[in-house]
């Protein structure tokens, strides 16, 4: 999935909210991404699946991430 939309946040706050929180991204594009919810696990982890419901064009879809590393440094 790939979008273009501004987010102005310093770094750190956009690696938490990313990482942390992902569903508190459909509130900062609402036009682009319509929900984020948790499917399994936790947001953050390694393991946890995310489901997110998005639009392209005129069609809206649904994907399932899985978090298969975390990097912090």
């Amino acid at each position: 999935m790939e979008a273009c939309f501004v987010i102005r946040l310093p770094a750190s706050q956009h690696h938490d909210i990313f990482s942390g929180r992902p569903h508190h991204v459909s509130g900062m594009a609402p036009t682009k991404i319509k929900n984020c919810a948790l499917h399994e696990g936790e947001f953050g982890k390694k393991g946890s699946i995310v489901i997110w419901d998005y639009v392209h064009g005129i069609f809206l879809y649904t994907i399932h991430q899985k978090i298969i590393f975390i990097c912090i440094s």
